[in-house]
């Protein structure tokens, strides 16, 4: 038997801060960190540039949990262009990889995408 694995939910999605930089992608299958170079990448939608990665495989800056299955990563430091959108991408490999298969990869930018804006407390 064949069991599907998918992406269950995404964090932060929609509006942020500038500062936002905690994320949170959960699955529902196991995961683990790739043996290989495979990254997470964030993309400014205006530029069309890649504005920060993170390679899964060696970044002490994202943490697999099993319980219940999930990914959770910080991009520490980086602030976010207020007024400008991004979208998230994911190599094949980030989520799970063995011998057998990888994880599939997310590449389309209505896949997760984000805007900035300014917090309402401030002028």
């Amino acid at each position: 038997m064949i069991h599907g694995r998918w992406i269950t939910e995404k964090h932060v999605d929609g509006i942020i801060d500038r500062d936002d930089d905690y994320w949170v992608v959960k699955t529902n299958a196991r995961v683990n960190r790739p043996k290989f170079p495979a990254y997470i990448r964030f993309f400014n939608t205006h530029t069309s540039k890649c504005e920060y990665q993170l390679d899964c495989s060696t970044s002490a800056l994202i943490l697999y949990y099993n319980s219940p299955p999930q990914i959770v990563f910080r991009t520490t430091g980086h602030i976010w262009s207020e007024g400008d959108s991004y979208f998230v991408t994911l190599d094949e490999g980030v989520l799970f990889s063995n011998d057998i298969e990888n994880s599939t990869e997310y590449s389309h930018p209505k896949f997760w995408k984000f805007h900035v804006i300014r917090p309402l407390n401030q002028e």
